[in-house]
């Protein structure tokens, strides 16, 4: 067994420790080194400490010269602390008796620096029920990996609910800021900011004692610790330079609702300029919050601030949502991505542009989704929640956001995607500065273990570039004039769970007066092992195939178009069509293939089917059913072509 070091600092709790004491002592883990911190302590705690350390050997006190509070308590235990994990626990609380045994299994287990236990009672006037947990709602028993933002943004702080390894304390030399309240706020940046995952578990309960006369309800002013303990962050992430890496929520702009006072007002416009001066502009701040900062920024005083609050700065802020004209709809709709959505609407919340909404389509998400959707609706009045009580698939879902949307220009991102913070302002500026109907943004691909790649995108747009007809993949990264979409009814081709979004950019670019790119902004697609784009084997994936096909050589014979554009629109979805056969089961050759050359090849015009590969082998092979011919010819082709892109590649950089 690994020796654990249950730190508890002391001050002012007779009525409790004894309570807290037991639980630890009479832990079903038995290795423990259990280092008690009487803080001069005015009460009897210091004769409670030694009876039970007459007790029980593992009972170490260590007695304070002079009061330093809560980070200096700690610091001394960790100090003495010989463990390999360290455990820190409240001396008004107490633990189940198998709490340590299952906060050292899952950190054994998941072999993390920390770990979190989600299982958390409430204990107040004696009624004891499940913690309102706010930033991390979730709590399965099979547990959640949070990766480095999602440790830092979205888990609790409390010091008492982690299990840490002490070799990861002491290789950061991570250590409570003595002298400051909220000293939690601050251990839960500079040690989660330093790890790749961190593991929630729900494992067995701690009871959390929120007492009347506690430390926190003393404070005659909420705002003024809390603003040192968020001044003294902002300098460990401007030092370090985490802020140009990670997307982090510094602080709760929320706090400068509660400004009652000059010193208070005057304190917290040094902050906002504290953080302007270091340059640190991604600190991850909703839309509500940001509103909030703009008032206390054209604030000259503590009067003319309550002047431009009201009477309620909640109402203030729906009163401009209202009012607010919107520049950018952006359409996400949503089904079983849970992992990923907070990444993907933290990206679009962010946006520098600030006049958009977001339209959400829960498409009858079996997951938690819906309730992360409703979390950041009550933070962004932006966020407009569609909630399918049937799942109708993601053509429908995007086409109803489009019939909703307000803005002047329409964009959609995918729930497990993610954007550049500043994606729509540039797309937006761009269109605005040309009168555009459609703009194009970057794109590059992001996998699972961390690669990126930009590649086929490369070869994609600088082609978009030359004709705006290749723009017809690739949708999500253009920004749409919403009159470009009316006008012409161009929507999703709807029941079609592949292909679905091929003909709309198709359209679009067909239709554009105005058409422009700007690659300095990028689209990060992520490819997501469990997409559905990955389960090209299915009966029904083919058919959606087939039809959207369909649907695009039908739009484009009823279209007036020269020669060269047909060819252009043609050779692309041609190519796509003969790649797609590649994945395909062998015994869906014959259907696939009979439907190339009998629905599609017809609808091609006879001089232009001279010009696209093996159309006319594939008619041969057809009429002789030499389907594995075919299939090799195919192969063939796509290799070569493959390594031409590759050699395209190698020249353009030199």
């Amino acid at each position: 067994m690994s020796l654990v070091s249950v730190i508890i600092p002391i001050y002012n709790v007779e009525k409790y420790l004894p309570k807290c004491l037991n639980s630890i002592i009479n832990q079903t883990y038995n290795d423990l080194e259990i280092i008690c911190v009487n803080d001069c302590s005015p009460d009897n705690c210091d004769k409670i400490l030694e009876k039970y350390a007459t007790k029980d050997t593992r009972v170490k006190i260590i007695n304070r010269e002079s009061n330093g509070g809560l980070s200096a308590a700690r610091n001394s235990g960790l100090e003495a602390a010989t463990g390999e994990y360290i455990y820190f626990c409240d001396s008004d609380d107490w633990i189940e008796e198998d709490y340590i045994e299952k906060m050292v299994s899952a950190i054994e287990l998941t072999n993390v620096d920390i770990v979190l236990n989600t299982n958390i009672m409430s204990v107040k006037n004696n009624k004891i029920e499940p913690f309102e947990w706010i930033k991390y709602p979730k709590q399965t028993p099979e547990g959640e990996f949070l990766e480095t933002e999602d440790a830092v943004n979205r888990s609790q702080v409390m010091i008492w609910a982690h299990l840490y390894k002490k070799s990861f304390l002491d290789k950061y030399n991570l250590r409570f800021p003595e002298g400051y309240i909220h000293e939690d706020e601050y251990f839960q940046h500079i040690s989660k900011i330093h790890i790749d995952k961190l593991f929630c578990f729900q494992g067995s309960p701690y009871y959390y004692v929120q007492r009347s006369n506690g430390i926190m309800s003393k404070r005659t002013s909420k705002v003024l610790p809390y603003l040192k303990i968020v001044e003294l962050i902002i300098k460990f992430y401007a030092q370090n330079n985490f802020s140009d890496k990670y997307n982090i929520k510094i602080f709760n702009p929320q706090i400068f609702n509660i400004i009652h006072t000059e010193e208070e007002f005057i304190e917290s416009k040094k902050l906002l300029n504290y953080i302007q001066s270091v340059k640190l502009t991604n600190y991850n701040c909703t839309d509500y919050e940001r509103f909030i900062i703009e008032i206390l920024e054209k604030s000259d005083d503590i009067k003319n601030f309550y002047k431009n609050v009201g009477k309620n700065i909640r109402i203030a802020y729906m009163r401009k949502g209202i009012t607010r004209k919107v520049k950018v709809s952006v359409i996400v709709p949503i089904y079983n991505v849970e992992p990923y959505l907070r990444k993907c609407l933290d990206s679009i919340c962010n946006q520098t542009l600030g006049e958009i909404e977001i339209i959400c389509i829960n498409d009858c998400s079996p997951d938690n989704c819906l309730e992360i959707l409703k979390e950041y609706q009550r933070n962004d009045n932006r966020v407009k929640i569609i909630d399918f009580k049937e799942n109708k698939g993601v053509a429908i879902a995007r086409n109803e956001g489009i019939k909703i949307a307000k803005g002047e220009y329409i964009g959609f991102v995918d729930p497990d995607d993610w954007i550049d913070l500043d994606f729509y302002e540039k797309l937006y500026t761009k269109a605005k500065e040309c009168n555009a109907d459609l703009v194009v943004g970057n794109v590059v691909e992001e996998y699972e273990n961390g690669a990126k790649n930009s590649l086929l995108f490369d070869i994609v747009l600088s082609e978009v570039l030359k004709n705006k007809l290749y723009f017809n993949q690739l949708f999500f990264v253009g920004l749409y004039k919403k009159s470009l979409l009316d006008d012409h009814n161009i929507t999703f081709i709807e029941h079609c769970i592949y292909g679905e979004d091929r003909l709309l950019p198709l359209m679009a670019s067909f239709y554009a007066k105005n058409f422009q790119c700007d690659f300095s902004v990028y689209y990060h697609y992520f490819r997501n092992s469990l997409s559905i784009t990955k389960k090209r084997k299915n009966k029904i994936i083919m058919d959606s195939f087939m039809l959207s096909n369909e649907k695009i050589f039908d739009f484009l014979a009823s279209q007036s178009i020269t020669k060269e554009n047909y060819l252009t629109v043609v050779s692309v979805f041609w190519d796509n069509m003969l790649s797609f056969v590649l994945n395909l089961e062998d015994r869906f050759y014959p259907e696939y293939l009979q439907w190339l050359c009998n629905c599609i090849i017809p609808k091609i015009c006879e001089d232009i089917i001279k010009e696209l590969p093996m159309s006319k082998d594939l008619l041969f092979f057809f009429g002789h059913k030499d389907y594995n011919g075919s299939l090799n010819k195919i192969k063939v082709y796509h290799n070569l072509k493959t390594m031409a892109m590759l050699r395209k590649r190698v020249v353009k950089n030199g």
